[in-house]
């Protein structure tokens, strides 16, 4: 939807669809028990998570895909101001679509369902990513993302509002 709302052509959105069903097949080679504690590993589990990333790229790097939906693998990991990884690349030099990548990951990091965690509302996952714009995120992207995913923020608001009242 972001991609669509900052009016990428369907190429674009091709590469970044793929890219992003892709950023996560690294982690199929870390251990179980590290991905089950995602959140609340130690220093050296940490460098060992990280890993995830270049096991993936190294995984798909022999499969024809095409050189942006490797960068989007790559670099969904890659933060504004260098603090992500795995190379700790800052602003211009991460790639658009793994910028995009980015962002949508993490929002879905917040709100998704996880073993050892309770996921925060949309509105606060919102909040978050806002406070991080131009921090670890690109500010224009971030309210991009944002204004893009409102409409289902609304909708899944009045759901569970509607739910709960038994409609």
């Amino acid at each position: 939807m972001c991609g669509r709302h900052l009016g990428l052509n369907e190429g674009l959105l091709n590469h970044l669809g793929l890219g992003c069903l892709l950023s996560q097949v690294g982690k199929s080679a870390l251990p179980k028990e590290l991905l089950s504690r995602e959140g609340q590993l130690d220093a050296n589990e940490y460098v060992q998570y990280r890993e995830y990333v270049d096991k993936g790229v190294e995984m798909l790097s022999d499969s024809g895909l095409s050189r942006a939906v490797l960068s989007v693998v790559q670099g969904h990991r890659e933060r504004h101001n260098g603090s992500g990884f795995p190379e700790g690349v800052r602003g211009d030099r991460i790639p658009l679509l793994a910028k995009i990548a980015g962002i949508a990951e993490f929002f879905e990091s917040l709100i998704g369902p996880r073993e050892a965690e309770v996921p925060v509302t949309p509105d606060k996952a919102v909040a978050l990513l806002y406070e991080m714009r131009n921090i670890e995120f690109q500010d224009d992207l971030v309210e991009s993302f944002i204004q893009s995913i409102g409409i289902y923020q609304r909708v899944a608001w009045w759901n569970s509002r509607t739910a709960s009242v038994g409609w």
